[in-house]
């Protein structure tokens, strides 16, 4: 309720009626010409600015912290059914541990109903990696759950995620999940249950990978709960997202900086739904050759995990075929050019080895969850490709996240260090090579080094 008390310090010198006017225009035409970066960057210009920024910035930092969900005992309300108890659980799920219950008939009544389905995969997600061991800067990156509510294609959940960390996409969010919500209720708030499920998807089958490959639990979540307009909704969802281990945020709704507006601008982005975009600040930040969906790249996405069933049916169809050994290989010089590195990646269950040209390329069978090589079939291509060039190379580069990824980096820095490249075999950014090839496989097959 605004109050009519002035402030201390607010008096205001009265201005003619021409002034007024004048100033009026004034403000009107700056707004319309300054971009407000230019403007933000021309305020940081001023003396002592960015110390103050700085400091709000650090007090910013301070603010994230406390905000961050901690007191689960607080949550622990019975899980039971989509119109959960308001009742405190004592009861925990014996297998998944994720949800609670205030008598054994509410726990029954739950696993006749949603439980029943998605404690197998509350347990899986437990078990799924830390986005931290994955990569170097954790404490950048954040999974945002949050509503789009569109105007003419309903209303979806969604998980996003930063598409790279560097780059000239670094600013673009992807959904790596998401779900249609069925408004059950005249409000549309959704349950409990459909936030989890979207969260599940997130962490098991994520269409998209961002900054590592495969299942990962998510390092920190946010939660905006201004877009899912229900507190005890986003708190419950929070509850169960702490007890599988991730750090866990619910942005309140007095929280401009976080009202799910870019989310759901990057979300509409990806779903080509463009005519739905209305925040100014977004329409003025990204440039509009970037307003197009992206190719889903998730390793163990549903849509991925059914490519991946083809090129194995594929790769078991091409005939057997013998490769050097690391001993016929040490023979080999190395290379004096320290612009030699060799690159291997995979693209479509394809195996690609290549320097300044192409030197090997082969179907490959695709193992694990995460749909990659086993270091066995790799190293005899890698051998190969050194024999055709007659040397050993420099340094090597290794595709992430196709090849492997930080968790499991270390068996071929193992067997290619100074042995088969006089330097270091490096893993090469998130998606850089698998990229790359986009562009070398159309230039290989019409120069002639690729023949389908």
């Amino acid at each position: 309720m605004p109050s009519n008390k002035k402030k201390k310090g607010s008096k205001k010198r009265s201005m003619s009626p021409g002034r007024a006017s004048a100033a009026a225009a004034s403000s009107a035409s700056a707004s319309s010409t300054i971009n407000p970066f230019e403007e933000m960057m021309a305020q940081l210009s001023r003396p002592g600015q960015i110390e103050k920024f700085m400091a709000a910035d650090a007090k910013h930092a301070e603010m994230e912290e406390q905000k961050t969900f901690k007191d689960e005992k607080e949550t622990r309300k019975c899980d039971a059914g989509s119109s959960s108890c308001s009742k405190m659980g004592p009861l925990v799920c014996a297998r998944c541990k994720c949800r609670v219950y205030c008598s054994p008939e509410c726990q029954r009544n739950s696993w006749i109903g949603d439980h029943k389905k998605e404690c197998k995969q509350l347990k899986a997600c437990a078990a799924a990696p830390d986005l931290a061991l994955n990569t170097p800067v954790p404490d950048e990156l954040r999974t945002m759950l949050g509503l789009a509510r569109t105007k003419h294609h309903g209303t979806y959940a969604f998980c996003m995620e930063s598409y790279q960390y560097s780059g000239h996409e670094s600013n673009r969010l992807v959904p790596i999940s998401s779900i249609k919500i069925h408004d059950q209720s005249s409000n549309g708030i959704p349950t409990n249950q459909e936030l989890v499920k979207c969260l599940i998807n997130a962490i098991l089958h994520p269409d998209f990978d961002t900054l590592c490959a495969g299942m990962r639990r998510p390092h920190k979540l946010c939660i905006l709960s201004s877009t899912i307009a229900n507190q005890d909704t986003a708190e419950r969802v929070a509850a169960v997202a702490t007890r599988l281990g991730c750090k866990v945020q619910i942005r309140d709704e007095n929280d401009t900086l976080e009202d799910g507006s870019w989310e759901f601008s990057w979300f509409c982005v990806q779903m080509g739904w463009n005519d739905e975009i209305s925040d100014r600040l977004f329409l003025q930040m990204v440039e509009r050759i970037m307003f197009h969906p992206m190719k889903l790249n998730g390793l163990t996405g549903k849509v991925m995990t059914r490519k991946v069933d083809e090129w194995n049916e594929r790769a078991a169809k091409v005939p057997a075929e013998s490769f050097p050994t690391l001993q016929d290989i040490v023979k080999l010089p190395f290379s004096k050019d320290f612009d030699n590195v060799m690159h291997f990646a995979i693209y479509e269950g394809i195996l690609y080895v290549w320097t300044k040209q192409l030197l090997y390329h082969r179907p490959i069978m695709l193992h694990g969850v995460n749909g990659r090589p086993q270091i066995e079939d790799v190293l005899g291509p890698l051998y190969k490709a050194c024999l055709k060039e007659g040397n050993r190379p420099c340094r090597i580069i290794i595709g992430q996240p196709s090849i492997c990824s930080l968790e499991d980096v270390t068996p071929y820095e193992l067997a290619l260090d100074d042995t088969v490249c006089s330097g270091m075999a490096m893993m090469a950014q998130s998606h850089n090579l698998e990229g790359a090839l986009e562009d070398f496989i159309p230039y290989w097959r019409r120069s002639g080094d690729l023949n389908d």
